[in-house]
Protein backbone atom coordinates (compact mmCIF):
# COMPACT_ATOMS: atom_id res chain seq x y z
CA UNK A 1 0.00 0.00 0.00
CA UNK A 2 1.34 3.41 -1.01
CA UNK A 3 0.60 6.30 1.31
CA UNK A 4 -1.26 9.20 -0.43
CA UNK A 5 0.74 12.37 0.06
CA UNK A 6 -1.07 15.72 0.22
CA UNK A 7 0.21 19.23 -0.41
CA UNK A 8 2.37 20.73 2.28
CA UNK A 9 1.41 24.20 3.46
CA UNK A 10 4.53 25.72 1.92
CA UNK A 11 3.74 24.10 -1.43
CA UNK A 12 0.20 25.47 -1.33
CA UNK A 13 1.50 28.96 -0.56
CA UNK A 14 3.95 28.74 -3.45
CA UNK A 15 1.12 27.79 -5.84
CA UNK A 16 -1.02 30.69 -4.59
CA UNK A 17 1.92 33.08 -4.99
CA UNK A 18 2.51 31.90 -8.58
CA UNK A 19 -1.19 32.35 -9.44
CA UNK A 20 -1.17 35.85 -7.90
CA UNK A 21 1.95 36.74 -9.89
CA UNK A 22 0.39 35.51 -13.12
CA UNK A 23 -2.78 37.53 -12.42
CA UNK A 24 -0.70 40.63 -11.74
CA UNK A 25 1.03 40.15 -15.08
CA UNK A 26 -2.07 39.30 -17.10
CA UNK A 27 -4.61 41.78 -15.69
CA UNK A 28 -3.00 44.94 -17.16
CA UNK A 29 -2.76 43.19 -20.53
CA UNK A 30 -6.44 42.21 -20.30
CA UNK A 31 -7.42 45.77 -19.38
CA UNK A 32 -5.45 47.12 -22.34
CA UNK A 33 -7.08 44.60 -24.66
CA UNK A 34 -10.52 45.56 -23.34
CA UNK A 35 -9.82 49.27 -23.81
CA UNK A 36 -8.48 48.66 -27.31
CA UNK A 37 -11.71 46.85 -28.18
CA UNK A 38 -13.73 49.79 -26.87
CA UNK A 39 -11.52 52.14 -28.87
CA UNK A 40 -12.25 50.17 -32.04
CA UNK A 41 -16.00 50.39 -31.37
CA UNK A 42 -15.69 54.13 -30.75
CA UNK A 43 -13.76 54.62 -34.01
CA UNK A 44 -16.42 52.65 -35.89
CA UNK A 45 -19.10 54.89 -34.37
CA UNK A 46 -17.32 57.95 -35.70
CA UNK A 47 -16.90 56.43 -39.17
CA UNK A 48 -20.63 55.77 -39.29
CA UNK A 49 -21.36 59.34 -38.21
CA UNK A 50 -19.08 60.55 -41.00
CA UNK A 51 -21.14 58.53 -43.46
CA UNK A 52 -24.37 59.94 -42.02
CA UNK A 53 -23.04 63.49 -42.38
CA UNK A 54 -22.24 62.86 -46.05
CA UNK A 55 -25.71 61.44 -46.67
CA UNK A 56 -27.31 64.32 -44.76
CA UNK A 57 -25.45 66.96 -46.76
CA UNK A 58 -26.34 65.24 -50.05
CA UNK A 59 -30.01 65.62 -49.15
CA UNK A 60 -29.80 69.18 -47.79
CA UNK A 61 -27.99 71.00 -50.58
CA UNK A 62 -24.59 70.36 -49.07
CA UNK A 63 -25.60 71.65 -45.64
CA UNK A 64 -24.53 70.22 -42.28
CA UNK A 65 -26.69 69.88 -39.17
CA UNK A 66 -26.61 73.32 -37.50
CA UNK A 67 -24.28 73.49 -34.53
CA UNK A 68 -26.04 74.60 -31.34
CA UNK A 69 -22.96 76.45 -30.16
CA UNK A 70 -23.10 78.57 -33.31
CA UNK A 71 -26.80 79.34 -32.97
CA UNK A 72 -26.68 80.26 -29.28
CA UNK A 73 -24.30 83.20 -29.59
CA UNK A 74 -25.30 84.69 -26.27
CA UNK A 75 -23.74 81.95 -24.14
CA UNK A 76 -21.57 79.47 -26.01
CA UNK A 77 -20.74 76.54 -23.77
CA UNK A 78 -18.96 73.23 -24.48
CA UNK A 79 -21.95 71.13 -23.49
CA UNK A 80 -23.97 72.60 -26.38
CA UNK A 81 -21.89 70.40 -28.68
CA UNK A 82 -23.00 67.00 -27.34
CA UNK A 83 -26.77 67.56 -27.25
CA UNK A 84 -29.06 65.43 -29.46
CA UNK A 85 -32.51 66.58 -28.26
CA UNK A 86 -33.28 69.73 -26.35
CA UNK A 87 -36.47 71.42 -25.24
CA UNK A 88 -34.70 74.68 -24.44
CA UNK A 89 -32.28 77.03 -26.09
CA UNK A 90 -32.85 77.56 -29.79
CA UNK A 91 -35.07 74.53 -30.35
CA UNK A 92 -38.47 75.82 -31.53
CA UNK A 93 -40.49 72.76 -30.50
CA UNK A 94 -40.35 70.97 -27.18
CA UNK A 95 -37.93 68.07 -27.29
CA UNK A 96 -36.83 68.80 -30.84
CA UNK A 97 -33.84 67.08 -32.46
CA UNK A 98 -30.59 68.98 -32.86
CA UNK A 99 -27.17 67.99 -34.18
CA UNK A 100 -26.89 64.22 -33.59
CA UNK A 101 -30.67 64.06 -33.21
CA UNK A 102 -31.02 65.45 -36.73
CA UNK A 103 -28.74 62.73 -38.09
CA UNK A 104 -30.86 60.13 -36.34
CA UNK A 105 -34.19 61.60 -37.46
CA UNK A 106 -32.86 61.89 -41.02
CA UNK A 107 -32.88 58.10 -41.17
CA UNK A 108 -29.30 57.31 -42.08
CA UNK A 109 -28.66 56.07 -38.56
CA UNK A 110 -30.79 53.18 -37.37
CA UNK A 111 -29.12 52.61 -33.99
CA UNK A 112 -28.73 55.52 -31.54
CA UNK A 113 -26.01 53.56 -29.71
CA UNK A 114 -23.70 54.95 -32.40
CA UNK A 115 -23.75 58.24 -30.52
CA UNK A 116 -22.31 56.73 -27.33
CA UNK A 117 -18.68 55.83 -26.69
CA UNK A 118 -18.29 52.59 -24.69
CA UNK A 119 -15.30 54.01 -22.80
CA UNK A 120 -17.26 56.76 -21.06
CA UNK A 121 -17.72 55.85 -17.40
CA UNK A 122 -21.16 54.94 -16.12
CA UNK A 123 -20.52 56.28 -12.61
CA UNK A 124 -22.54 59.07 -11.08
CA UNK A 125 -23.36 61.95 -13.37
CA UNK A 126 -21.79 60.15 -16.32
CA UNK A 127 -25.02 58.18 -16.65
CA UNK A 128 -26.31 61.16 -18.61
CA UNK A 129 -23.77 60.29 -21.30
CA UNK A 130 -24.79 56.64 -21.62
CA UNK A 131 -27.36 55.19 -23.99
CA UNK A 132 -28.76 52.97 -21.22
CA UNK A 133 -29.76 56.01 -19.18
CA UNK A 134 -32.20 57.21 -21.83
CA UNK A 135 -33.92 53.93 -22.61
CA UNK A 136 -34.56 52.87 -19.02
CA UNK A 137 -38.13 51.94 -18.15
CA UNK A 138 -38.79 51.10 -21.79
CA UNK A 139 -38.69 54.69 -22.99
CA UNK A 140 -37.49 55.14 -26.59
CA UNK A 141 -34.27 57.04 -27.18
CA UNK A 142 -34.83 60.74 -27.61
CA UNK A 143 -37.62 60.99 -25.02
CA UNK A 144 -37.70 64.17 -22.93
CA UNK A 145 -37.74 64.11 -19.98
CA UNK A 146 -35.47 61.10 -19.51
CA UNK A 147 -36.42 58.25 -17.13
CA UNK A 148 -37.48 59.30 -13.68
CA UNK A 149 -39.17 62.51 -14.83
CA UNK A 150 -36.27 64.46 -13.39
CA UNK A 151 -37.18 67.61 -15.26
CA UNK A 152 -34.11 67.23 -17.43
CA UNK A 153 -34.68 68.92 -20.79
CA UNK A 154 -31.80 67.39 -22.75
CA UNK A 155 -30.75 64.14 -24.34
CA UNK A 156 -26.97 64.03 -24.30
CA UNK A 157 -24.49 61.94 -26.25
CA UNK A 158 -20.87 61.11 -25.53
CA UNK A 159 -19.43 62.85 -28.60
CA UNK A 160 -18.83 66.52 -29.34
CA UNK A 161 -20.16 67.93 -32.62
CA UNK A 162 -18.15 70.95 -33.66
CA UNK A 163 -17.45 71.01 -37.44
CA UNK A 164 -14.48 73.34 -37.87
CA UNK A 165 -14.46 75.16 -41.19
CA UNK A 166 -12.00 77.05 -43.36
CA UNK A 167 -10.16 80.16 -42.27
CA UNK A 168 -9.80 81.74 -38.85
CA UNK A 169 -12.02 84.09 -36.88
CA UNK A 170 -10.89 87.11 -34.89
CA UNK A 171 -10.12 84.93 -31.88
CA UNK A 172 -7.68 82.87 -33.95
CA UNK A 173 -9.84 79.74 -34.16
CA UNK A 174 -11.72 78.24 -37.14
CA UNK A 175 -15.35 79.16 -37.73
CA UNK A 176 -18.10 76.57 -37.51
CA UNK A 177 -18.79 75.11 -40.95
CA UNK A 178 -22.37 75.16 -42.21
CA UNK A 179 -21.60 73.45 -45.54
CA UNK A 180 -19.85 70.16 -46.21
CA UNK A 181 -17.50 71.82 -48.72
CA UNK A 182 -16.24 74.12 -45.96
CA UNK A 183 -14.70 71.22 -44.03
CA UNK A 184 -10.92 70.75 -44.08
CA UNK A 185 -9.21 67.36 -43.97
CA UNK A 186 -6.97 68.46 -41.10
CA UNK A 187 -9.69 69.79 -38.80
CA UNK A 188 -11.89 67.91 -36.36
CA UNK A 189 -15.62 67.54 -36.96
CA UNK A 190 -16.70 65.14 -34.20
CA UNK A 191 -14.61 64.06 -31.22
CA UNK A 192 -14.87 61.76 -28.27
CA UNK A 193 -16.27 63.46 -25.18
CA UNK A 194 -13.93 66.17 -23.95
CA UNK A 195 -16.25 68.00 -21.64
CA UNK A 196 -18.91 67.25 -19.05
CA UNK A 197 -19.30 67.69 -15.32
CA UNK A 198 -16.25 65.51 -14.78
CA UNK A 199 -14.70 64.31 -18.05
CA UNK A 200 -11.87 66.65 -18.88
CA UNK A 201 -10.42 66.91 -15.40
CA UNK A 202 -7.56 64.49 -15.89
CA UNK A 203 -9.88 62.00 -17.55
CA UNK A 204 -10.30 61.64 -21.31
CA UNK A 205 -12.28 58.74 -22.79
CA UNK A 206 -9.31 56.68 -23.99
CA UNK A 207 -5.84 55.93 -22.69
CA UNK A 208 -3.17 54.08 -24.59
CA UNK A 209 -0.28 53.53 -22.20
CA UNK A 210 0.46 56.82 -20.48
CA UNK A 211 -1.16 58.95 -23.21
CA UNK A 212 -4.64 60.38 -22.95
CA UNK A 213 -6.39 60.71 -26.27
CA UNK A 214 -9.52 60.96 -28.31
CA UNK A 215 -10.90 59.24 -31.35
CA UNK A 216 -11.62 62.06 -33.75
CA UNK A 217 -13.44 62.32 -37.07
CA UNK A 218 -11.71 64.78 -39.39
CA UNK A 219 -12.94 66.64 -42.45
CA UNK A 220 -11.62 64.01 -44.85
CA UNK A 221 -13.98 61.47 -43.20
CA UNK A 222 -11.09 59.57 -41.62
CA UNK A 223 -10.91 58.70 -37.94
CA UNK A 224 -7.66 59.03 -36.02
CA UNK A 225 -6.67 58.46 -32.41
CA UNK A 226 -5.23 61.84 -31.48
CA UNK A 227 -3.00 62.43 -28.49
CA UNK A 228 -2.16 66.10 -28.95
CA UNK A 229 -4.04 67.07 -25.81
CA UNK A 230 -1.60 66.15 -23.04
CA UNK A 231 -1.28 69.80 -22.05
CA UNK A 232 -4.99 69.85 -21.27
CA UNK A 233 -5.01 66.58 -19.34
CA UNK A 234 -5.74 67.42 -15.73
CA UNK A 235 -7.45 70.75 -16.50
CA UNK A 236 -11.04 71.14 -15.38
CA UNK A 237 -12.62 72.19 -18.67
CA UNK A 238 -15.95 72.78 -17.01
CA UNK A 239 -17.83 75.39 -19.00
CA UNK A 240 -14.77 77.05 -20.47
CA UNK A 241 -15.48 77.78 -24.13
CA UNK A 242 -11.91 79.01 -24.91
CA UNK A 243 -10.31 75.82 -23.51
CA UNK A 244 -12.78 73.68 -25.43
CA UNK A 245 -11.98 75.46 -28.70
CA UNK A 246 -8.23 75.21 -28.05
CA UNK A 247 -8.48 71.45 -27.52
CA UNK A 248 -10.40 70.89 -30.76
CA UNK A 249 -8.06 73.19 -32.67
CA UNK A 250 -5.03 71.32 -31.32
CA UNK A 251 -6.24 67.93 -32.60
CA UNK A 252 -4.39 66.74 -35.69
CA UNK A 253 -4.67 63.60 -37.84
Amino acid sequence: MHKIRGFALIELLVVIAIIALLMAILMPALRRAKEQAKGVTCANNLRQMGTFLTMYSDNYDGGLPPCEAEKDNSSKLPWHSYIAYWSGGTVPNKGGPVQFGLLYEFGGCKDPKVFYCPSVSIKGIYKAHRYEYYVASGKPWGTIPPPGDSGDNKVRTSYNYYPQGRGLENDGYPPIASKYVDLLASRAIITGLVTSSGVGKGEFPHRMGNSAGLNTLFGDNHVYFTTGIELHDGIDIGHSWPIFKEILFSLEP
